[in-house]
């Protein structure tokens, strides 16, 4: 995970809601997920999301493990219903 954190910050770019980064290999050793989703962070209210009393205002981000299938159908599908099935499953 720090290896995958560094790769982040180096690009100098904060994820967006949405996006996924994956890699090759495992993010967790003995693990199948490979690959990280940018998501809102939806259990706690709108005030949390954001941060304004910084500059520019932090915008708070969950990572979401995935495996590479589901990082697949974000892929094909779209962040939206990605999401729609994760409020429907409630996982």
């Amino acid at each position: 995970m720090i290896t995958f954190a560094e790769s982040i910050a180096s690009k100098e770019q904060a994820l967006r809601r949405g996006d996924v980064i994956g890699s090759s290999i495992p993010l967790i050793p003995g693990e199948s997920v490979n690959c990280v989703y940018a998501a809102i962070p939806v259990v706690f209210g709108e005030d949390f999301a954001t941060y304004e009393e910084s500059t520019p205002p932090t915008v708070m981000v969950w990572h979401l493990p995935l495996q590479e299938n589901e990082a697949k159908f974000v892929e094909q599908n779209g962040w939206s219903m990605f999401e729609d099935i994760l409020v429907a499953e409630k996982p």
